[in-house]
């Protein structure tokens, strides 16, 4: 489960270019079943910043970087605590056709992420996550992404062991007006 709250902040650190800044912060919790080591509950809480260098109206390049505090707390009565740094690049590329009389707007992300573990927690330190997707805006306030991605992650509860992972995601994001 993860909660964000994010802010539209233009001319924050690039004053007079032509791009998209925000900040957020928020918190996620996870809970791993483990077979042969103690179960885990993850609480993160993370602050970032993106920007869109250049912002075109047909390619853009969305710059992100995270600080992220992770708590694990595992059933055999050990906690941990974890620091890291995201950053991520992903383009967009937008592609408009006429499909029944209706401009349908499809897009395709792509995106590479790098981990750099301050503090390693026990558990799940990500290296690199490279992820591409397609998107569909049905409307102003829908727009749906089927994703597929690898992550290589190690792990430091038992020091020879890593992970390739191939991941599947399907989103769905939901715009409200403001109403102030």
């Amino acid at each position: 489960f993860k909660a964000a709250v994010r802010y539209d902040v233009p001319n924050l650190l690039f004053k007079n270019y032509d791009n998209n800044q925000e900040i957020h912060g928020g918190m996620s919790f996870s809970y791993t079943h483990n077979i042969n080591n103690p179960d885990r509950f993850g609480l993160y809480f993370f602050q970032g910043y993106r920007v869109s260098v250049p912002n075109r109206e047909i390619l853009q390049l969305r710059h992100f970087i995270r600080l992220e505090e992770r708590f694990e707390f595992f059933s055999s009565g050990i906690s941990n605590f974890g620091l890291r740094l995201r950053y991520r690049i992903r383009t967009y590329l937008d592609y408009i056709f006429e499909w029944n009389k209706k401009n349908d707007k499809f897009y395709f992300p792509l995106s590479v992420e790098f981990f750099f573990n301050i503090s390693d927690t026990q558990q799940f330190n990500n290296v690199i996550t490279v992820t591409p997707a397609v998107g569909y805006v049905l409307n102003k306030s829908w727009t749906f992404q089927f994703q597929l991605g690898y992550n290589y992650t190690r792990d430091t509860i038992d020091e020879g062991f890593s992970t390739n992972t191939i991941t599947f995601g399907l989103l769905a994001f939901h715009t409200w007006k403001k109403r102030y």
